[in-house]
């Protein structure tokens, strides 16, 4: 069993107004974790080679989908999780990132929309037969008429990425550790129950033995309703024997 302090152990009461952030938690102790996005929007993961990540002192362990239950060997958007790596600082691990070969068979995307609904269209592989969840014929007014005849129209356009988020303080991140059986973790989610959750059913646990816990979010602007890092971060933390790691999504 591991000897890491409960988190309930750590918070002094009401009187405690201690404003830290989660990746606060552990200092000097914990391991970092970091993951490596898919650079294209649909494909499938073929195979994932370690060996030269693995040579770099400080690199501990190395994870995939095989690993990851909420992750997929198919790829169904740009920036998906495809691996991940632990290490003992956090340069470390974003530098193994980039000694992973990842092997990608890339597939057709359709990133119009009104190109994706269209019959024949290659599928999302989110829905099935269908790249709607929402199928109606139902009408909310005339838009082309109203913009023809509006006194004012602006054309603009805005270059939108899935690398555009809420601007917070701090940003979505976890750390956690494994006492025998029971994962504790810190994390800086507006809904503490849904982070938790969200562990649960990655680690298949039951609920009694997962611990979510917060401070504060360091401000959130509706983006920290629920933190689905913490379940990955579990798993890379029992790849290292339940050692406390920290992880940081941008």
């Amino acid at each position: 069993m591991n000897d890491y302090p409960c988190p309930r152990l750590a918070y002094r009461g009401p009187g405690d107004f201690t404003y830290d952030f989660a990746s606060d938690r552990m200092p000097q102790v914990k391991y970092y974790g970091a993951i490596r996005p898919a650079p294209f929007t649909r494909g499938k993961i073929t195979s994932v080679d370690s060996t030269e990540a693995m040579k770099i002192p400080g690199v501990m362990a190395v994870v995939t989908y095989e690993d990851v239950p909420d992750w997929r060997q198919d790829v169904l958007y740009w920036g998906q999780p495809a691996a991940g790596v632990v290490a003992d600082d956090p340069y470390t691990a974003e530098l193994a990132l980039t000694k992973l070969v990842i092997n990608f068979e890339p597939g057709t995307a359709v990133v119009d929309p009104d190109a994706a609904i269209q019959p024949g269209a290659p599928l999302s592989g989110i829905f099935p037969d269908s790249n709607q969840t929402v199928q109606t014929n139902l009408t909310r007014g005339a838009g082309a008429d109203a913009v023809s005849s509006a006194e004012v129209v602006a054309d603009t356009t805005f270059g939108w990425t899935t690398g555009h988020q809420h601007d917070e303080l701090e940003p979505w991140n976890a750390v956690g550790w494994w006492i025998g059986d029971d994962f504790y973790f810190w994390t800086p989610s507006q809904h503490i129950h849904s982070a938790r959750t969200s562990a649960v059913n990655t680690l298949g646990s039951a609920s009694a033995y997962v611990h979510a816990h917060t401070h504060f979010t360091g401000c959130g602007h509706g983006d920290k309703t629920g933190i689905p890092i913490a379940g990955v971060m579990a798993v890379l933390s029992k790849k290292v024997n339940g050692h406390p790691v920290q992880v940081r999504e941008s």
